[in-house]
């Protein structure tokens, strides 16, 4: 007898943030997860169920340019980079490159440490716009909508809070390497511009993780918004007032990035 058709399509139990994002144990602690993941929840990761093909595994829900594949290709900054090997160091790409790896070459300079935090925020930046931009093209474009956030955004959130984490770890590092140099210093030439260095990162990493949860509360109004415009939750107002706290929030952490600009070049003349 000829053998029995494929099953249909069935429905998936739709994911939930917490099973799309990454455990924060091994990403250096969880403020950037627990920042975003609210979001996907409250655009309504938790709506009605996927369709997805067994044979081929599609999710037939979802449009083809709203899928996490095509986001990607479109926002390829919400990708990991791989990590950069130790024959690949550079002067100019050491310090970066041995945080991503979790280590700190012990000859870069702390100028370069310093240097190469400021580096690692206008990574953040790039990230931060290709998070904003895949969620607004998954809200407003003429395929997206609250289903499209819906089914695609979970996996979105879970490739920024990647990114982000690893952002915050190697940022930490580079921290804990100029205050442990600052501790062996005492009483150095150094000593005050090593620690003032290290506060300053320190400083923008709190303003960051502050950042972050303001963007996701700007998503979360927005989707809002979108859903029921005029009605209870959303407002214009609500958007607007929450773009005005982002907007101080980023101001205030270029300010901190330009101090720290002064402080590697402070660093980079003690040692010279």
């Amino acid at each position: 007898p000829p053998p029995p058709p494929p099953p249909p399509p069935v429905p998936a139990v739709p994911r939930t943030a917490a099973q799309c994002r990454p455990s924060a144990s091994g990403a250096g602690g969880g403020g950037d997860a627990a920042a975003i993941a609210a979001v996907a929840e409250a655009a309504g990761a938790g709506g009605a169920g996927q369709l997805i093909d067994l044979e081929t595994g599609k999710n037939e829900t979802v449009e083809s340019d709203c899928s996490e594949a095509a986001l990607l290709e479109m926002f390829p900054d919400l990708v990991l980079p791989r990590n950069t090997a130790a024959e690949d160091f550079t002067a100019a790409n050491a310090p970066f490159a041995g945080a991503n790896a979790g280590t700190v070459p012990d000859n870069a300079s702390s100028a370069d440490l310093a240097a190469a935090v400021c580096q690692l925020h206008e990574e953040r930046v790039k990230v931060y716009r290709a998070y904003d931009g895949a969620f607004r093209y998954l809200l407003k474009s003429q395929s997206g909508g609250a289903k499209a956030v819906a089914r695609t955004y979970p996996a979105i959130v879970a490739k920024a809070t990647a990114r982000f984490q690893l952002l915050s770890t190697c940022a930490r590092l580079l921290a804990s390497t100029l205050e442990d140099r600052a501790s062996r210093a005492v009483g150095g030439e150094g000593e005050d511009a090593l620690k003032e260095a290290a506060r300053l990162i320190r400083k923008v990493q709190g303003l960051e993780q502050a950042r972050l949860q303001l963007v996701a509360m700007h998503h979360i109004e927005q989707s809002q918004l979108h859903a029921s415009p005029g009605v209870g939750g959303g407002s214009e107002a609500k958007v607007a007032r929450v773009k005005q706290q982002l907007d101080a929030a980023a101001e205030e952490i270029e300010d901190m990035v330009s101090e720290l600009r002064y402080a590697a070049a402070e660093l980079r003349e003690c040692a010279s």
